[in-house]
């Protein structure tokens, strides 16, 4: 039976198989002795149920995380010139550029009216999001995105919207469904007629999926400095970014590490060893996890994308697969002892009360050995690592 006491034993509740108990809570077991002179005897044992870890993941161009900081990697833009408006765009007239916001070119408009837009045609069958950086000045500015589908207005899956007035830089979006061959075409616009309204815009996007990512380029445009430099990794027991933001977009909850080289030559920085590589970008990040008796060998089955129970004196596995733009792939491993009982007592007899994690620190060291891990030189940051050798990750 579950219970939210550790020391009285639930009055009801009991059943003959192992019921869900919450974090936090507790699992009692009974034990019923009934002897050949029909007396009985009745005892009892109760283990806590610890918290289970959840890993999170983010993406930024600097190694403390705080430039371009990203919980969702970016997507490849299907536009072409959103950096600067190059190219044929719509209604040009009026706009002024006005600078720059996030190195992006901002165009500037006070008259009525008269949207920036360039169409965008569907290569295929699927669904896309369109999103772009807006700013307004003025109570009665009015602004509002207008959007065409197929030369007619478009007014479904919440393509046409009210912005309203006098709002700061945001990252505004909305997802549409389109047939291969569909045009369509976003635009923002000052509705309202008083003279001291101001529209800005920048970075214009349209990308495959459901999910708005940060501006990128064209496939066409793009560098390697287009792609986010860092991967950051923490945990915590919230399994849901939504259920605590402020936890998964403080930078420094991460601890980060580099994922790429500079431009030049595969590994001519080589500071992490595994994931670097050049001109390419990394388009899908999948982290799975296994137990094995082994510290040296990763399993070859088993491998889960939650942290499953752990097993005193036996190992967890962490595997990274990094997927890159042009499709190729790299997988990288790191192992850690597990010296305590795991998070769960299920049975609630043999094993001591379940322990959550409290911290987690990662260090890393460089070898040429591949199977010893190193004895000195573990560092909080990622070291240099010449071709040939290994990156060790720790994990307390």
């Amino acid at each position: 039976a579950g219970s939210t006491s550790g020391t009285t034993a639930p009055t009801s509740g009991w059943t003959s198989t192992v019921p869900t108990v919450e974090a936090g809570s507790y699992l009692w077991t009974k034990t019923v002795w009934d002897y050949t002179d029909k007396t009985s005897e009745t005892g009892y044992s109760v283990s806590k149920y610890g918290k289970t870890p959840y890993f999170h993941t983010a993406w930024s161009y600097s190694a403390d995380g705080a430039d371009g900081f990203t919980t969702v990697y970016p997507n490849l833009n299907l536009l072409e010139g959103t950096k600067d408006f190059s190219g044929d765009w719509w209604s040009r007239e009026n706009w002024e550029n006005d600078g720059t916001y996030k190195g992006l070119t901002v165009k500037k408009r006070r008259n009525q009216w008269g949207g920036i837009n360039k169409t965008f045609t569907a290569p295929k069958d699927g669904i896309y999001t369109f999103s772009a950086y807006v700013k307004s000045s003025g109570n009665n500015a009015n602004i509002h995105r207008f959007t065409e589908k197929n030369g007619t207005t478009y007014w479904d899956s919440g393509a046409h919207k009210e912005l309203g007035n006098n709002f700061g830089w945001l990252r505004d979006s909305f997802t549409v469904t389109l047939k291969a061959g569909d045009t369509i075409s976003a635009r923002y616009e000052i509705s309202g007629s008083t003279s001291d309204s101001i529209l800005w815009t920048a970075g214009h996007k349209w990308e495959e999926g459901s999910t708005a990512t940060p501006w990128m380029p064209s496939a066409s445009e793009v560098t390697t400095a287009d792609y986010p430099s860092y991967i950051g990794q923490y945990t915590d027991f919230t399994q849901d970014d939504s259920i605590n933001p402020d936890d998964s977009i403080n930078p420094s909850d991460y601890t980060w590490s580099l994922i790429r080289g500079n431009d030049g030559k595969d590994g001519a920085t080589g500071k992490d060893g595994i994931a670097g590589k050049d001109g390419v970008g990394i388009k899908t990040t999948v982290i799975t996890y296994a137990i094995s008796t082994s510290g040296t060998t990763a399993p070859n089955t088993g491998w889960t994308s939650q942290v499953p129970s752990l097993v005193k004196g036996q190992y967890l596995w962490t595997k990274t697969v990094w997927t890159y733009t042009d499709n190729s792939f790299e997988t990288g491993y790191s192992v850690s002892y597990i010296s305590k009982d795991g998070n769960n007592g299920n049975d609630g007899i043999a094993g001591k009360d379940g322990t959550g994690i409290k911290t987690t620190t990662i260090t890393y060291a460089g070898s040429t050995s591949g199977t010893t891990a190193p004895t000195s030189g573990w560092t909080s940051t990622v070291p240099t690592v010449e071709a040939g050798s290994y990156l060790w990750t720790k994990t307390v």
